[in-house]
């Protein structure tokens, strides 16, 4: 974003309440959502940065700069809907990502995500490039991008996970899992404390995914997809 000539930083902040709890109960929610546990919230706000330095406690996470590449280069919807052959059994392991892995990225993302939610090419060398996120990538033993993971990390102490996904034919075997948990190892190695991520109110599966790892639901948003679908901001602790 353009503020009186200068490029500004959209920022997301986050500042922790302690507050109660509520089991969803009168919200209207269906009984397979998973269970809100309110204990922690964050308040949540946008400033706009002109400055090169962040502040302490806050997170930039550069979704202003991500959105506006995704604007300008929107990737195409896939044709039809593609049949899904499970791959072969085999092992996975957990690495950093590297930019030789732009184009499996680029081909797992438009497979992965529908419209606008799939990154193209400048968003994600933005991504690679940028020393605030971290990437990371589930190979197969023979190779193959199974799954990646970008989370913001700035000098605060709350991290975000700006994207994850897993390839189809190597769901349902505890990859996405794989991903956050070496994520929180490398954040809780870095001084972050905590986590947030947004979900769509109808993915159920990714909700109890994240819930099963300690994730919580503590505020939801409106109309945050492109769709107009409303998301829930979850967040989990990950001191020890």
């Amino acid at each position: 974003m353009v503020r009186n000539g200068h490029l500004c930083r959209e920022s997301w902040n986050f500042e922790l309440l302690e507050l109660g709890t509520s089991d969803g109960s009168a919200s209207g929610e269906p009984p397979t959502a998973p269970r809100r546990a309110n204990l922690r919230r964050l308040r949540v706000g946008r400033t706009f940065d002109g400055s090169a330095s962040g502040e302490l406690g806050t997170l930039h996470v550069h979704m202003a700069v991500i959105q506006k590449i995704k604007e300008f280069f929107e990737p195409k919807e896939p044709e039809s809907l593609e049949a899904v052959v499970p791959a072969a059994k085999t092992t996975y392991s957990i690495k950093p990502l590297r930019k030789d892995r732009l184009p499996d990225l680029l081909s797992l993302s438009v497979r992965s995500f529908k419209g606008s939610e799939s990154y193209n090419r400048d968003t994600f060398e933005y991504l690679l490039n940028e020393p605030r996120f971290l990437g990371y990538q589930a190979v197969s033993a023979e190779g193959a991008l199974a799954g990646f993971i970008f989370i913001a990390a700035n000098n605060g102490s709350i991290a975000h996970v700006t994207t994850v996904a897993v390839a189809p034919e190597h769901r349902k075997r505890g990859i996405g899992a794989k991903l956050m948990e070496y994520s929180e190892r490398a954040l809780r190695s870095k001084g972050l404390d905590s986590v947030v991520l947004e979900v769509r109110v109808s993915n159920y599966g990714a909700q109890n995914l994240y819930t099963s790892l300690g994730y919580v639901i503590i505020q939801k948003i409106q109309s945050y997809y492109s769709d107009g679908e409303d998301a829930f901001l979850m967040s989990k602790s990950i001191v020890i």
